[in-house]
């Protein structure tokens, strides 16, 4: 695949316009400042014309407890697919969903359900607990019913859990 005539981010921290060739999962090359070359076009399957348009790395939202309706306390893939679709939509290509502060059991099944769709969706690349372990006087929307004091045993057990 080519992407040509984009405005490309590069390690300098500013937009240059120049195309991408990219191979699989793979970018071959960077030209910056150059015409496209025709040539590559007769090699690609596609090319895809992004002038006007920035080109930059997928980004990264570190946490996220839903989108497009869903919440992923929801715990369905239904709802999985729909917060993936739509972060992929935005630009987002790896995402870190966040837990509530819930019961242990509810928290297990969270894990182990979002443990079980990364296994085919590469986009998600951890899980942030944002409870129980969190101090009640930084609990903002957070539940203080379910908060507890650190307990590595049962960090432990949920991470365990995940993995299942």
């Amino acid at each position: 695949m080519i992407i040509k005539n984009g405005s490309i981010f590069g390690e300098n921290g500013r937009f240059c316009r120049g195309n991408i060739d990219i191979c699989g999962d793979v970018i071959k090359n960077i030209d910056y400042d150059k015409a496209y070359n025709v040539e590559l076009q007769q090699k690609q399957e596609e090319v895809i014309d992004a002038d006007g348009l920035y080109v930059i790395p997928g980004l990264v939202d570190i946490h996220l407890h839903g989108a497009a309706g869903f919440d992923f306390c929801d715990c369905t893939e239904e709802a999985f697919a729909a917060i993936v679709d739509f972060e992929l939509s935005h630009g987002v290509t790896s995402i870190v969903p966040a837990t509530m502060t819930l019961p242990q059991q509810t928290l297990y099944r969270i894990m182990g359900a979002i443990g079980q769709y990364a296994k085919n969706h590469a986009s998600i690349k951890g899980i942030t607990m944002e409870g129980p372990f969190i101090s009640a006087d930084k609990k903002g929307a957070q539940n203080e019913g379910y908060i507890q004091v650190p307990d590595i045993t049962l960090f432990n057990r949920l991470m365990l859990y995940n993995k299942t």
